[in-house]
């Protein structure tokens, strides 16, 4: 899964600490660690790289936010339409805005974003996304959705 979500970040909540919400949530036993070899741990591990990209991707979270220049793709070319595609960065969960200014006013509204590019007939473009990548401040912001999810 793209982006780090180590066990441990500030404020006492981490992954081991959201595990144990959840459980708690359904009656189970906490867990001691991440390595306890228990069914429940095993079964939160299956949906945790899903639910967190999930979970990040249904608000617009500012702590999730980056800009980014993004320069079209010189080996792959639009079928019609649109003069050049933008594939996603690695950590991409939601497109927020496109513009073809780095203060992104206005915004690029003729263009499209689907299927793991966007495209535009203007080249660079400016990407507001959320990411996955340097969110260390989300499980105090959606940790409760997670925890539910």
């Amino acid at each position: 899964m793209p982006g780090d979500f180590g066990p441990s970040f500030s404020g006492g909540v981490n992954q081991l600490y959201l595990y144990n919400k959840a459980l708690g949530y359904l009656g189970e036993r906490k867990l001691a660690s991440l390595s306890e070899n228990r069914e429940p741990r095993r079964v939160l591990d299956d949906y945790w790289s899903d639910e967190v990209p999930f979970c990040l991707g249904q608000g617009l979270w500012r702590f999730a936010r980056r800009t980014v220049q993004q320069d079209a793709d010189s080996t792959f070319a639009p079928e019609f339409g649109f003069n050049y595609a933008f594939p996603y960065p690695s950590d991409w969960i939601r497109t927020v805005l496109v513009s073809t200014s780095p203060d992104l006013d206005p915004p690029l509204l003729q263009m499209r974003d689907e299927g793991g590019y966007i495209y535009a007939n203007a080249t660079p473009i400016y990407l507001s996304l959320l990411h996955l990548g340097r969110c260390r401040i989300w499980w105090q912001r959606c940790g409760v959705a997670i925890e539910l999810r």
